[in-house]
């Protein structure tokens, strides 16, 4: 049977400590012979006591647990954890068999940890709300200049207010809520572009990384649905290609409109899952939209893929943040006039999928 001990407390030697007068563990004849009932007395009160503030009976139940764990050598309140070994009919002999029935029943009551996820959930939706209301403020400071300037010099304001928003506004939300990232690649984009951009869509916080890790200003295709959020819904319907996903004239409509903002030199963003992906597969199956846009006009692809924003933003709860790192890789598809939709689709696929099992993403 195993044992741990204190390393400082205790010989060094198993078999001395088996052997000594008045052990424990050890044998009781000896002990008695030699008048070790006065020792095994004042060990008994060792047991009972505290060393380094530490309860002795919860040396016992860490021992129990450090020996089907592999812990030995491990410290305990700075204290190493040692091993040594004594049989069931030394302990039996000793005479102590009965104070070891009930250390070991301390061991079988275990300290339990099952609040420690509510308080997590309940300290992610503080936070939730907290960002929120970092979200809405800057919100409420931009919308006033994007509508002076959109009323003052009209569409002229259009990619300077798309950049504040890119550069500004997006990367200070970010950073009050804690979420940074890293971007791997974005060196690719260099001396190209407009690009078709394609990521994938986690989380609420998706289209603020899109914006600030994108070097330059893209528009964005959002649902008209959007354009319902109060005051944020002002900025939408001016800065967005709108489409209603019911109606094949939007669709077709908000094409037209794609093609000619590619043409006057905006990038596209396409989240070509459609919206956020709430399952627990990588990613959805994605609509041809984006990759028949590419197709048709010819403009390269860049390919934005979040490693796993679910992390800092779980789709499938109503309230949910937490502090984070996002890596952002970057991926470009050069030559899609040549290429079909379905190429497109799936080389853009693969290409998520490998950054995704490279860093464990979902």
């Amino acid at each position: 049977m195993i044992f741990l001990a204190f390393k400082q407390r205790l010989p060094e030697n198993g078999s001395e400590l088996l052997q000594s007068k008045g052990s424990p563990i050890g044998p009781s004849t000896q002990g008695k012979q030699n008048g070790g009932h006065a020792k095994d007395n004042g060990l008994a009160k060792l047991a009972s006591s505290r060393i380094f503030g530490v309860d002795m009976q919860w040396i016992a139940v860490v021992a129990r647990r450090a020996e089907g764990r592999n812990m030995v050598g491990s410290k305990f309140h700075g204290v190493e954890l040692r091993k040594f070994s004594g049989s069931a009919a030394q302990e039996k002999q000793s005479g102590h068999g009965a104070r070891l029935a009930a250390i070991q029943s301390h061991a079988s009551r275990r300290p339990t940890f099952s609040y420690i996820p509510a308080m997590i959930k309940v300290l992610r939706k503080i936070w939730a709300v907290y960002g929120a209301v970092v979200f809405f403020i800057q919100i409420l400071i931009w919308t006033p200049i994007t509508t002076i300037a959109f009323l003052t010099f009209g569409r002229r304001a259009e990619r300077v207010i798309i950049w504040m928003g890119h550069h500004i506004i997006a990367p200070v939300t970010l950073l009050f809520s804690g979420v940074f990232r890293k971007q791997h690649g974005r060196e690719v984009l260099k001396g190209k572009g407009p690009f078709v951009i394609v990521s994938n869509h986690r989380s609420f916080l998706d289209i603020l990384i899109n914006a600030s890790a994108f070097p330059d200003i893209y528009k964005f295709l959002s649902k008209k649905e959007m354009t319902k959020i109060p005051v944020w819904g002002f900025t939408v319907k001016r800065l967005c290609i709108l489409v209603d996903r019911k109606s094949p004239e939007s669709r077709a409509e908000s094409v037209e409109r794609m093609r000619q903002a590619l043409q006057a030199g905006f990038s596209i963003l396409i989240y070509p899952e459609g919206t956020r992906n709430r399952g627990d597969q990588p990613l959805t199956d994605f609509y041809d939209g984006a990759f028949r846009l590419a197709a048709e006009t010819g403009f390269p692809m860049a390919v934005m893929t979040l490693n796993d924003p679910r992390k800092y933003n779980d789709p499938v709860r109503e309230l949910d943040l937490s502090p984070g790192l996002v890596h952002v890789y970057w991926d470009v598809i050069e030559d899609t006039g040549s290429q079909s939709v379905d190429q497109l689709r799936e080389k853009t696929r693969g290409i998520m999928l490998s950054h995704l099992q490279d860093l464990g993403g979902k």
